[in-house]
């Protein structure tokens, strides 16, 4: 684990650009979900297409998962380094104290904080306001709290990439 989050500690500073879509990638998304995912970081777009990359390989003919594998971080928006840093530690050091930083205001920065460790309900929020499958919004939304086959492979996907 630690040597994963070094690696994705090294990857949110260095990387700049994304590499594009493919086509299938792009041909599973609507409008209004490609604008979503073209509005992450560049980090999250690389992260995402990797768990997508992954996921097609495992599981090409699954469209609702495949989305959600592209569209699961859409509400993060573009957190800093610092508050990526700032989340995993204290996810991990004082979790008891995270959720009552739901009182900040989502300007300051523990409010920021909690927001980003709100960003499955979030993406969820995204997704069905741009008209998204009721599963793709269901897989997104249960991202940190799996409940079937479909959803344990996207967080154990995602935990890896």
């Amino acid at each position: 684990m630690v040597r994963y989050r070094i690696l994705q500690f090294i990857n949110a500073i260095t990387i700049r650009h994304a590499p594009p879509l493919p086509n299938e990638a792009v041909l599973l998304l609507s409008q209004k979900e490609l604008a979503l995912f073209q509005r992450m970081s560049a980090f999250d777009r690389h992260h995402s297409l990797t768990v997508y990359l992954e996921l097609a390989s495992r599981r090409p003919n699954s469209v609702h998962l495949l989305k959600a594998a592209l569209l699961h971080d859409v509400g993060k928006g573009r957190p800093s380094v610092l508050h990526r840093t700032i989340l995993v530690l204290a996810k991990a050091l004082i979790p008891q104290h995270l959720t009552s930083w739901n009182r900040y205001s989502r300007h300051g920065f523990r409010g920021q904080i909690y927001s980003l460790s709100q960003h499955a309900n979030e993406s969820a929020s995204f997704l069905y306001l741009a008209g998204s499958h009721k599963r793709v919004i269901e897989l997104v939304s249960h991202q940190e709290t799996p409940f079937d086959a479909d959803s344990r492979l996207l967080a154990e996907v995602d935990s890896r990439c």
